[in-house]
């Protein structure tokens, strides 16, 4: 039995010698300098870092609309969403803006107060294509789940 036991302890002690060593390895080395590979095209990186210094890009990706490549960037910035759709040269083609309820025209939320009586404004958004602005909004407590208005409160026909 002694032979046993003396091989039991011999045992133990390389177990426990070469669990510490391979704890006092060092973790791999990670690469100096990452390369950041970017979201999106310089031209349109440019523009929104110009536009939009202080928001933060959550994401941007190609899509294509009517056969040309166009780009949505997505951010925040203050706590607010706002997408961005932009050409290949870096213009911006359409923007949606969070918008809180109580920054909404008054001429808007009366609008839905007089269609929607019983509605709620669960979300808003300021949408810009080019000069023309107006306002998504999704509704709860109403047959309409979401309207779009003129910044005077008159619908628009989808």
């Amino acid at each position: 039995m002694k032979p046993i036991r003396v091989f039991a302890v011999i045992f133990a002690l390389a177990l426990a010698v070469s669990v510490a060593g391979a704890a006092q390895q060092p973790a791999p080395a990670k690469a100096a300098n990452p390369v950041a590979v970017p979201p999106a095209p310089a031209p349109i990186l440019a523009a929104f870092k110009a536009a939009y210094p202080h928001a933060t890009m959550k994401s941007a990706a190609a899509e294509k609309e009517n056969g040309k490549v166009i780009w949505e960037v997505e951010s925040t910035e203050n706590g607010l969403g706002r997408d961005l759709l932009y050409a290949l040269d870096g213009s911006v083609l359409e923007i949606e803006e969070e918008v809180p309820s109580a920054r909404l025209p008054a001429a808007v939320t009366a609008a839905v107060k007089a269609q929607y009586p019983s509605a709620r404004i669960v979300k808003g958004e300021r949408v810009t294509r080019g000069a023309t602005v107006t306002y998504e909004l999704q509704l709860a407590g109403a047959a309409k789940k979401s309207i779009e208005l003129t910044p005077e409160g008159k619908l628009v026909a989808k």
